[in-house]
């Protein structure tokens, strides 16, 4: 028997249950007091691992593939959005697969008014 596993699933039952740790990571990451401390939800990356769901590789995908964005919110914030539109997807015949890697919108440069920086970081790729 190995070492016990510490997962996202462990950190977030961790924190959930033991109120003195919730203090400590207010604390660490300065969060206002009238804030509540995020709870994550299963990433959908994790969710479409573990149900075979295809990944994109560099190149161009599998002829009539198509590639769906995954962006950070949905992927560990809303996950199920990012289900469902797989779903859907699917549902309307066309084969879909996500990313191989991180992708992010640039959401929190321009809601911080950084449109500069968002538009270099979203045309690069």
């Amino acid at each position: 028997m190995g070492a016990p596993r510490f997962d996202r699933a462990g950190f977030r039952q961790f924190r959930q249950y033991r109120p003195g740790f919730s203090h400590i990571m207010r604390a660490l990451v300065r969060l206002a007091p009238e804030r509540q401390m995020p709870i994550f939800a299963p990433s959908f990356r994790g969710w479409a691992k573990k149900n075979n769901v295809a990944v994109l590789g560099n190149g161009a995908g599998k002829s009539g593939q198509r590639g769906a964005l995954l962006d950070t919110f949905n992927n560990y914030f809303q996950p199920q959005t990012s289900r469902a539109a797989l779903e859907v997807l699917q549902q309307a015949g066309f084969n879909v697969a996500i990313p191989n890697g991180h992708l992010c919108c640039g959401r929190p440069l321009y809601d911080f008014g950084m449109l500069d920086r968002a538009k270099r970081y979203t045309t690069k790729r």
